[in-house]
């Protein structure tokens, strides 16, 4: 848990951003926050996929905030190959204009690998995060296999309340 002042520090934060982002949700015991591109949520209304794709990364990020994650939800161009948010600040993890992360939500270990890969090379994220919906021996091998072509990030099981980086 954080102390007041930190959170304080972090509620102006969330609070400074401008017209063009929904101040989305504020967790007052870990200080994260999710704002989100008002470009994004116009982009999700446009079709049922772009929202279910929408819905299912907020469900992702409004976790991450609960873990003490600051995150802006970004707008993706479509057809536009991009990370899905920014990592603002997380613990002693800040870079100047934010960390671009992809999302990606799995229910096994046989996509990590590819999906680390893209997200990297093509989508040019700083990190990838994982939401993994089952447990498997699996996932430690390909999260190993990742690190090991310099490929970093975080993943975490739906029910579990901690995260681990890799």
């Amino acid at each position: 848990m954080k102390n007041l002042l930190k959170v304080l520090i972090d509620y102006l934060r969330f609070l400074s951003y401008d017209s063009n982002w929904e101040r989305t949700l504020f967790d007052n015991v870990t200080g994260g926050y999710l704002v989100t591109s008002l470009l994004r949520i116009q982009e999700a209304n446009k079709s049922k996929n772009n929202l279910m794709i929408y819905l299912k990364e907020q469900k992702m990020c409004r976790k991450l905030v609960s873990f003490g994650f600051q995150i802006e939800h970004l707008y993706e161009v479509p057809g536009v190959s991009s990370p899905d948010i920014a990592v603002k600040r997380h613990g002693c993890i800040v870079k100047i204009g934010g960390r671009l992360a992809e999302l990606k939500q799995l229910s096994s270990s046989n996509k990590i690998y590819n999906e680390g890969k893209n997200a990297k090379y093509n989508k040019k994220a700083d990190l990838i995060i994982f939401e993994f919906t089952k447990q498997s021996s699996g996932i430690f091998r390909e999260i190993g296999r990742l690190t090991g072509i310099g490929i970093h990030g975080y993943y975490y099981y739906t029910d579990s309340k901690t995260y681990y980086a890799f």
